[in-house]
């Protein structure tokens, strides 16, 4: 009898380790790879809703960033694939091609939009992180200081 109540507890106890692996495995599962599309829809989700595009707009951003994504993974494979010399060239043209693409989204957008855009563009690079973490400064849209650290 001791036998058989000793079997049936270590059941159990193998029973929810491997029920906690399997859930575990869930935690660490990798997430999928954006594509593309879905990338760039993620872009002009977050511009329709900072600056307010119309409809018309939110196609042209659409499209000037689908444009502009298939040129840069078409860059960076030249880049990846590139000897070691060539590539301050390929860097350089890459610059280029950032430019002329923020001219097109630009030329878009009104100037009250440019100004907000350009303004979302230094929070992105860094400026408003380094801003933030400043002791007495706004946190970001909550009007009050950010939490001691």
């Amino acid at each position: 009898m001791t036998r058989t109540r000793r079997t049936d507890k270590d059941f159990a106890i193998f029973s929810l380790f491997v029920l906690l692996l399997i859930l575990a495995s869930g935690v660490f599962a990798q997430p999928a790879p954006s594509t593309l599309e879905s990338r760039v829809e993620k872009r002009v989700q977050v511009w329709k809703s900072e600056l307010n595009l119309t409809a018309a707009q939110e196609q042209q951003v659409r499209t000037i960033l689908l444009e502009r994504e298939r040129q840069w993974d078409a860059d960076h494979q030249k880049l990846i694939n590139a000897p070691r010399s060539d590539r301050p060239a390929l860097r350089d043209s890459q610059q280029v091609h950032m430019q002329s693409y923020r001219d097109e989204l630009h030329a878009v957008l009104t100037p009250a939009q440019q100004t907000k855009a350009l303004s979302m563009r230094e929070m992105r690079r860094g400026f408003g992180r380094r801003y933030y973490r400043q002791p007495n400064c706004p946190a970001p849209g909550l009007g009050m200081n950010p939490p001691a650290r």
